[in-house]
C-alpha cells in the first residue's frame, strides 16, 4: 500500500525530498522505491563485499559502502557484473552517467568495467600479484591519460 502511496505522490510531481520528509524515509529510498529497486540478495552482497576486500574498489575506501550494479540491471546479480563502491564514488558513477548520457556520449567508467572485463581484471590480479584496487587504478589511470 506504501508503494503505491509514493509512485503515486510522485506520478503527482511531489520530489523525492518531499515525499522522504512526508513518509520518514531517505530521498535515496523514495528513489529505490519510485523505480522499482530490489535489493540484492545478503548472501550475495557479503559475497562480493568479501570480494572486494569490504572497500571500494575504485578509492580503496572502507566507509559507506554499497555492492553497485555495473550494467545498471538491478537484477543481473552475477558477481562479474556487482562491485563495491563507496557512496561518493558510487553517486559519481551515477553523476557521470547521466552527464554524459545528457551530451551523448559515452561514459568511460562504465565503459571500462564492463562485466567482461572482470576476467580480465582477475587474471591481471594473479599475474601482476596486484589487489584488485591497484589493477583498476592503473586502468583507470592510463584511461586519464589518453
Amino acid at each position: 500500500m506504501r508503494k503505491e502511496q509514493i509512485i503515486q505522490m510522485a506520478n503527482k510531481g511531489f520530489t523525492y525530498e518531499k515525499i522522504g520528509e512526508l513518509l520518514g524515509l531517505s530521498k535515496q529510498r523514495i528513489h529505490q522505491i519510485v523505480k522499482g529497486y530490489k535489493n540484492t540478495p545478503q548472501q550475495i552482497k557479503k559475497g562480493i563485499l568479501d570480494r572486494d576486500e569490504n572497500q571500494c574498489v575504485l578509492c580503496q575506501s572502507k566507509n559507506n559502502i554499497h555492492v553497485h550494479h555495473i550494467d545498471k540491471n538491478k537484477n543481473n546479480n552475477e558477481p562479474k557484473n556487482l562491485m563495491t563502491l563507496c557512496i561518493k564514488c558510487h553517486n559519481n558513477t551515477h553523476t557521470m552517467d547521466k552527464i554524459t548520457k545528457e551530451k551523448g556520449e559515452d561514459n568511460r567508467l562504465s565503459v571500462r568495467l564492463k562485466p567482461e572485463l572482470w576476467d580480465i581484471i582477475y587474471k591481471r590480479m594473479k599475474v601482476e600479484k596486484k589487489t584488485k584496487s591497484q589493477i583498476i587504478q592503473t586502468i583507470l589511470m592510463k584511461d586519464l591519460l589518453k
